[in-house]
Formats: structure tokens, sequence, C-alpha cells
């Protein structure tokens, strides 16, 4: 089986998860939290399964002012 590729982004996501000491139901629990925000989107498998998280207008707005401020 050939391993996907994956974005740059990608890579920095699962490094700063890392750093971070984050472990699945962390993870799970900070999306939910996000949601619950308004400032992602979780579309999931017919399963319930996580399938691909996207940032809302509310998110990216978010993440620029959290990335002009240096945070």
């Amino acid at each position: 089986m050939v391993p996907e590729r994956q974005s740059q982004l990608q890579r920095h996501i699962l490094t700063w998860l890392v750093a971070l000491g984050f472990d699945t139901s962390n993870v799970s629990t900070s999306l939910k939290g996000l949601k619950a925000k308004g400032l992602v989107t979780i579309t999931r498998t017919p399963g319930g399964k996580a399938e691909a998280v996207d940032l809302t207008a509310a998110g990216r707005k978010r993440v620029a002012a959290l990335t002009a401020s240096g945070d």
C-alpha cells in the first residue's frame, strides 16, 4: 500500500498536534468545541466518523487574526 501524500499544511498540523501532546480523544474534543463556537464544520461518513474538517468564514477570520498577531 502506497502512503497517502500530505500537504505542507497537513504536515504542520500534525507536527503541532504532536508537539502539544494531543491524542485522538483530545483532538476530537477540541474539534467539537470549535464546531460549537462556529469556527469549523465537520463532515461525517454515513457511519458517523469524521471525514473532513473545514474552517467556516468565522474560523478563517479568527486564523487570520491569530496569524497577524503572531500567535
